[in-house]
């Protein structure tokens, strides 16, 4: 967990980052990540559940915890998502390996729901990038639509230098996969070689004024051990 305590004016924007199945970090708020094994009629998916605890939507000191549920699912028939214990990244089990390796792997991450207690306002804008474990501009390319079809901007070696993207608009959906070499005569195009999606960046925003709660400091704590201590010794003092 990592706590940024702050205040945001109203129509607040919270993105959360490098959230994957282990963990992530949110610009307000203590974020909490879990995950959950869905299966579907197609494969196997993972649910990510992403709780930011510590929000006040209405000034009133009490938490309004914001819930986000991602979904990370396959495209293709028969696939499962798999996850990893050690970095959080996700892979595709399809023909032979825990990751996207093969042309007809490809998978979909989209919002599932979002709420806030207290039914206050809040919705999901959109991710904002992501990254990949393993990723080989020589042999994959990884791409992205709305549609979750396989088509739309295709994002190759000649866009991607490294292993992240930040896309020039916000998506509702990513869908990534692997392709053959963008230069089919190049011998180092192998499909064994696979890579796996490491996290996501998303936005959420509220048209509240949101504030995270802040936790006590240590000076409140000495505080309140210093009057406890005082109000035993006037105890005793009575007695």
């Amino acid at each position: 967990m990592l706590s940024l305590c702050g205040v945001a004016t109203a129509a607040t924007t919270i993105t959360l980052s490098e959230a994957n199945a282990i963990g992530g970090t949110s610009s307000l708020g203590t974020l909490s990540v879990s995950n959950a094994r869905v299966d579907l009629a197609n494969g196997r998916a993972r649910d990510m559940t992403y709780v930011i605890e510590d929000l006040d939507f209405n000034d009133d000191g009490i938490p309004d915890p914001v819930t986000v549920v991602i979904r990370v699912e396959p495209v293709g028939l028969n696939g499962r998502i798999t996850r990893s214990n050690s970095n959080g990244s996700f892979g595709y089990r399809g023909d032979n390996r825990a990751s996207i390796s093969a042309t007809d792997e490809r998978m979909l991450v989209s919002v599932q729901s979002i709420s806030v207690a207290g039914g206050y306002n809040i919705a999901f804008d959109g991710f904002e990038g992501l990254s990949f474990r393993g990723y080989d501009n020589n042999d994959r390319h990884a791409f992205y639509d709305g549609d979750g079809a396989g088509t739309g901007e295709t994002v190759g070696d000649a866009n991607l230098t490294g292993d992240s993207i930040y896309f020039s608009t916000l998506q509702q959906t990513i869908e990534v996969g692997y392709a053959e070499n963008l230069d089919p005569g190049d011998p180092t195009n192998d499909l064994n070689n696979g890579y796996r999606l490491a996290s996501y960046n998303f936005v959420i925003s509220s048209t509240e004024d949101v504030v995270a709660i802040p936790e006590p400091s240590a000076a409140a704590m000495f505080w309140i051990a210093g009057l406890g201590v005082l109000l035993r010794r006037s105890k005793s003092t009575l007695l």
